[in-house]
């Protein structure tokens, strides 16, 4: 007998998983564009930032592939136009320059973070806590890699930024 979370879980409506299957795509397009990224990057600060993003994104990916089975839906293993994108990107990175690639992933990561609260907030208000935190943990997560990138947005090639007047 499923308990009474798992039955509110499973009448997700299908824009639920519509939502969470163009996330998931999001999050392989990430992982591609970080490992490709901390491979080309010449500043050793910011290669170790994408390396430790592209790690990061493969325990993102597992969790909302869980959320998304746990929801009752499948989720994709891999999302091929995302990786062609992504390597697209990486390929412009070299005429648009690397802030222009900084910028998009900020906006793509920010963009997810504000998908996963939307989501978690609706599996809270269904009664689902157990998911809507899993849920808040994918938000948070996207959310430190948001402000990890504005940092580098910000500040140009140091991350302290210009030296100061006296």
């Amino acid at each position: 007998m499923a308990s009474r979370e798992e039955d509110r879980a499973a009448r997700a409506p299908a824009a639920l998983f519509d939502d969470l299957d163009e996330a998931l795509r999001s999050e392989f397009g990430a992982r591609v564009i970080y490992g490709l990224l901390a491979r080309s990057e010449r500043d050793e600060e910011l290669a170790r930032l994408f390396a430790t993003l592209a790690d990061e994104q493969h325990a993102q990916i597992e969790r909302l592939r869980s959320l998304i089975v746990a929801l009752g839906g499948r989720a994709r293993a891999a999302c091929r136009r995302r990786t062609v994108l992504a390597h697209a990107l990486h390929a412009f990175r070299f005429v648009g320059g690397r802030k222009f690639a900084l910028r998009l992933c900020h906006d793509a990561q920010a963009s997810l973070e504000y998908r996963y609260h939307g989501v978690g907030r609706y599996l809270a208000a269904i009664g689902t806590v157990a998911l809507a935190e899993s849920a808040g943990t994918l938000a948070t997560t996207k959310g430190r890699h948001a402000r990890a990138l504005l940092t580098w947005l910000e500040h140009g090639d140091h991350p302290a930024g210009p030296p100061r007047r006296r």
